[in-house]
């Protein structure tokens, strides 16, 4: 799906509401995918407005937020307050296929040759179709791997890992919720009385080095080989990985992506319907070449300076 990411302008009574991209910068029409990857303010409040934002604050509470959220437009770019439990927790949906889980400081009690004397069975519930949970997930990959928290890829964490960065206003809070098919983690910096933390904080600044950090030294277990598979049932697509439509032979950039029945793309890119114009290198062309254009132009200039010459 694509949405347009311009300036947009929200009515909340007798004032207006009108958030900014971070730098000013918009990207246009862009795919859902892009915008996420992006951080794209004015794109995702697009879509919040579209869905409704008692949809989103229904799936906050469903996924594991305990606190109360109010229904306002800023709701869509996370301005409300929760504690980093809370946002880890309603994270882990994402990661396990859509269940909701009670985190427990203790799993067991065992004796040293493995006999269990106490156990904290963790409850389950279904929150999400499994479906969704793969989509967010690849959507959130994409975060990792190309967009505002690729610095986790460039401090040297490997494999499948997905997240998102956040940062509020003036640099006063900064996130990073990252997960892998074994563990969801929260990385939070602030001050207990909110003030800005410093010069360009962000959450790709300061909370995604943290995770990286803790991810490589402090754990080590592997991914399951079918970790992350597309639920049955989903159908894949090649698509142009900039606009979302169907990959043509010219799309320079491609992407396997799975949908749901009934959503799959059927329009071939039209940005790239045709090989592009071709380059002329002028640093191929002779010396030579240059100068005999340049010596034809003066005397084609001296012809009409003798022709229109004045008596």
């Amino acid at each position: 799906s694509e949405v347009d990411d311009i300036p947009i302008s929200v009515r909340i009574g007798r004032t207006v509401w009108a958030p900014r991209n971070d730098g000013g910068e918009y990207g246009g029409h862009v795919t859902l995918r892009r915008a996420l990857m992006r951080s794209e303010n004015a794109a995702t409040v697009r879509v919040s407005q579209l869905v409704g934002i008692p949809a989103i604050l229904a799936t906050a509470h469903r996924n594991g937020i305990r606190s109360d959220l109010p229904d306002v437009p800023s709701a869509a770019l996370g301005a409300l307050e929760v504690t980093p439990m809370e946002l880890t927790t309603a994270y882990a949906p994402f990661a396990n296929g859509g269940w909701r889980v009670t985190p427990r400081l203790v799993r067991r009690i065992q004796t040293a040759d493995g006999v269990v004397l106490w156990s904290n069975d963790n409850h389950r519930e279904r929150v999400m179709d499994p479906r969704d949970a793969y989509q967010i997930t690849s959507m959130l990959q994409s975060v990792v791997n190309y967009g505002t928290g690729n610095v986790v890829r460039d401090l040297g964490v490997e494999g499948l890992v997905a997240g998102k960065t956040g940062t509020t206003n003036d640099g006063t809070d900064v996130w990073f919720m990252g997960y892998t098919p074994t563990i969801v983690a929260g990385f939070w910096f602030g001050y207990d009385t909110p003030r800005p933390i410093g010069y360009s904080a962000s959450g790709g600044r300061l909370a995604a080095p943290a995770w990286a950090d803790f991810y490589t030294n402090g754990w080590d277990e592997p991914n399951p080989p079918d970790a992350w598979a597309p639920p049955a049932g989903m159908v894949p697509a090649v698509v142009d990985a900039r606009t979302g439509y169907l990959a043509t032979e010219w799309c320079p950039i491609t992407q396997r992506d799975y949908f749901k029945p009934g959503t799959l793309p059927t329009t071939p890119c039209p940005v790239h319907s045709a090989p592009p114009e071709p380059e002329i290198d002028t640093t191929a062309i002779p010396d030579q070449i240059p100068q005999a254009v340049q010596k034809i132009g003066r005397g084609i200039g001296g012809f009409f300076k003798r022709i229109f010459k004045r008596p």
